[in-house]
């Protein structure tokens, strides 16, 4: 007979049924999270304003649930040992399945022709994705990582990268039509996404693998610095995400984009930060170098300043092809942070629940600020003397300085001879941690 501590009920090196599972779950939360504020202003008439509040509503509910997941599921499984995390993952797909249903059930109730009658659904939608999101990430990652290190982690961190970032370019193109003409079939078709997702959960093993004794603190010092770098970065790269997305729809509504066409243009984004995730799955030279975290930076603020500025150029074929390339630029970045900041996260951090629900914690931290400054650029606009009283420039200002401090302070907490251990919240010297084995 074997303890509760035997092997999983599946091999640690399959990958397949978790990436199935990542590429739907991202299909259907990426577009709750991000694209849903095209929903709101074409299908529900939100304002500007009231899409940044939505932000703002779910970077407050992300964060906690991303943070209490991993001691929730192990207090739940200590008492009773039937919370399990595939159980856990089960029924929030199944809950998510049932939030998307709930505008059209809202509309059907009250009798209405329209979807305005019915927009505080969307408020609801957006509050209920972010508590589920942040729960059901952090479980994900978990099984990604359990179990592995060095290249195999990276590898399947690299992999599960490209499967989640591929389901949002998939579904930034295929709701383009629906935006404007069917807002709640969209959203329906999200509910089905997710049940499709919780019939492919009975292929996981019941608990991620746990760490092997030759995975922990297998890493070389300068990876704790470079953690330490890339969590602060982390969030600073979602607070331009936070700031951007809900802005999108009006920048793109100001260049002359047609609402069929923004949602696919948005994914001129999404494209290239899946273009950076193949490079940095295949190529793993970035590993340990201190050149990524400036190289990351430059391309994310050079790309947010390109697609905020590119609706005050006149004419409107110039100002597509600058907020194109911005685009393009921002989705680089962002991918080279977020794929390191996860890398070194499940790397030093063994590959817990709680690892990726720390990594999930700081990029909701990042939407909430982000949409958070851009709801004060927004209602500050206009109230203060020029070039203060636009928005643009309001928002680069909040955004670039938010951006040094993060940065200054990462510097600070890296410097060397200090290394972060995620595990204990403690600091430990370099002299502490073993070398790389590989």
């Amino acid at each position: 007979m074997t303890g509760p501590s035997s092997i999983p009920d599946r091999p640690v090196g399959s990958l397949t049924p978790i990436l199935a599972i990542s590429f739907i779950a991202s299909m259907g939360t990426g577009v709750l999270t991000y694209g849903v504020f095209f929903l709101a202003r074409h299908g529900f008439a939100f304002t500007t304003t009231q899409n940044f509040l939505l932000g703002v509503l779910f970077g407050i509910c992300y964060v906690p649930s991303a943070l209490l997941i991993g001691p929730i599921l192990r207090r739940a499984g200590d008492r009773t040992g039937a919370m399990t995390p595939r159980r856990s993952l089960a029924a929030i797909l199944l809950a998510l399945a049932g939030v998307c249903f709930v505008p059209g059930a809202a509309l059907g109730m009250v009798g209405g022709e329209g979807t305005e009658g019915v927009a505080w659904s969307i408020w609801l939608v957006v509050g209920a994705n972010g508590v589920l999101s942040g729960i059901l990430w952090p479980i994900i990652e978990a099984y990604v990582a359990g179990g592995r290190s060095g290249r195999a982690l990276s590898s399947a961190m690299g992999r599960f990268n490209i499967a989640w970032a591929t389901a949002l370019v998939v579904a930034f193109w295929a709701i383009g039509p629906l935006v404007q003409s069917h807002p709640l079939g969209v959203l329906a078709g999200l509910g089905m996404v997710h049940l499709l997702g919780v019939a492919l959960v009975p292929a996981l093993a019941a608990a991620p693998p746990q760490p092997g004794r030759e995975s922990v603190s297998s890493h070389p010092p300068t990876y704790g610095r470079l953690l330490v770098l890339f969590r602060f970065m982390l969030p600073t790269s979602f607070i331009a995400i936070g700031a951007l997305s809900p802005y999108l729809p009006t920048a793109l509504d100001r260049i002359g984009v047609d609402a069929a066409w923004q949602t696919p243009m948005v994914a001129t984004y999404l494209a290239a930060r899946v273009v950076g995730f193949l490079i940095l799955e295949r190529w793993h030279g970035w590993h340990g170098r201190f050149w990524a975290p400036p190289v990351g930076a430059g391309l994310m603020l050079g790309g947010f300043a390109s697609v905020v500025l590119a609706p005050s150029i006149h004419g409107s074929d110039a100002a597509t092809w600058v907020l194109l390339a911005g685009l393009a630029g921002f989705g680089a970045g962002v991918a080279l942070i977020y794929a390191a900041a996860l890398y070194y996260a499940m790397e030093v951090g063994s590959g817990r629940v709680d690892s990726g629900g720390t990594h999930e914690a700081l990029i909701g931290v990042g939407d909430l600020i982000g949409a958070g400054l851009g709801l004060g650029a927004q209602t500050a606009s206009g109230r203060l003397p020029s070039p203060l009283g636009s928005f643009e420039i309001l928002v680069l200002i909040l955004i670039g300085l938010s951006t040094l401090i993060v940065l200054a302070s990462a510097l600070l907490a890296s410097r060397p001879g200090i290394e972060s251990a995620p595990r204990t919240g403690q600091y430990r010297r370099p002299c502490d941690q073993t070398t790389d084995k590989q």
